[in-house]
């Protein structure tokens, strides 16, 4: 409902809804769980050939617990469906993750009326309610900010020629995105070596360890792409999708939802394709860079590729996923 699933520990709930696609030819049932986070307020559904299309609502409610946890997520969990029809018969059923705002500890709550907010051009508002989780030393202001207006650009840039020259046809100006790559080449050098030089005290080996070259390459293609989510979408996309699942660490104990940003930055990461990639061991000792000179190694020119790739995604696609 509402196109997300927002609680709290104050006693805010939400809902979702499931319906079949299709009359099925048997009663169709599945089941759903919650982590420890949450309860929902049905252990299963079942759907029958009379009630297919009417959508079963299951409400969700946030365990109000005593850990200073801050805003964090949970997962609702829905087996394969069971049904004697061979359509509906072990159908995957995707998870539902809620976001939970916390009560406990020295924090701001903000609730949103109905659970989201939804406002129209012709005039309808909606609310929001903001409290303290406890009562402070000295009084508090709080400042609230309209944000900036983020205009998506177009996806269809490559194809109109963004990223080509128009002198040929001077009576055909194109607008044009224009970017530096040194500054963002140079950001992602100075983070892969800073990485290495943390994990081996400032004495990098003439051969690191592949777990610290992915660590390294992964670090500077994080710091890459949310370099380029400042500066083209207002740092949103990292705001809206903040947890990642990482290489080489445990996953979070509830794993973030399909978000864009773990797929941009996946697809920079992982350049030559495949978790076992070449290009997240690939590595040369620091040199100086040379903007107007660069090193033409594999390794240098896959730095150089990744950043023009993530300008790439992040400047064409970025800013509409945000705003959509």
């Amino acid at each position: 409902s509402g196109g997300s699933t927002l609680l709290t520990e104050a006693g805010q709930t939400d809902s979702y809804s499931i319906v079949l696609s299709q009359a099925p030819t048997a009663d169709v049932t599945l089941n759903m769980s919650a982590d420890a986070q949450s309860t929902v307020s049905s252990p299963n559904v079942t759907f029958t050939s009379l009630d297919w299309s009417t959508p079963q609502t299951i409400t969700v409610t946030a365990v109000n617990d005593a850990v200073e946890e801050g805003t964090h997520n949970t997962l609702i969990i829905h087996s394969n469906a069971s049904s004697a029809d061979p359509n509906f018969s072990n159908l995957p059923v995707p998870a539902v993750t809620g976001s939970i705002t916390d009560d406990d500890g020295k924090q701001l709550v903000l609730t949103q009326t109905g659970g989201s907010t939804v406002i129209a051009e012709a005039g309808a508002t909606d609310t929001i309610s903001l409290k303290l989780s406890t009562a402070p030393s000295a009084n508090v202001s709080i400042t609230l900010v309209a944000p900036n207006t983020i205009i998506p650009t177009p996806p269809y840039a490559k194809q109109y020629g963004y990223y080509t020259s128009d002198i040929a046809n001077g009576n055909q100006q194109k607008d044009r995105i224009i970017m530096d790559y040194t500054e963002i080449i140079l950001l992602y050098r100075s983070t892969f070596y800073g990485s290495l030089n943390t994990a081996y005290s400032n004495n990098i080996p003439a051969q690191p360890g592949a777990t610290q070259l992915q660590n390294a390459h992964w670090a500077a293609s994080k710091a890459l792409v949310d370099k380029l989510d400042l500066w083209l979408a207002g740092g949103s996309l990292k705001a809206k999708f903040p947890d990642l699942i990482e290489p080489n660490v445990a996953p979070p104990g509830v794993l973030p939802p399909p978000n864009p940003r773990q797929v941009i930055l996946d697809c920079i990461y992982q350049i030559d394709g495949g978790a076992n990639s070449l290009g997240t061991v690939r590595y040369s000792p620091e040199v100086a860079y040379d903007p107007k000179a660069p090193v033409s190694t594999v390794f240098n020119n896959e730095i150089r590729d990744r950043c023009r790739w993530a300008a790439y995604l992040m400047s064409t696609v970025a800013p509409g996923l945000v705003a959509h």
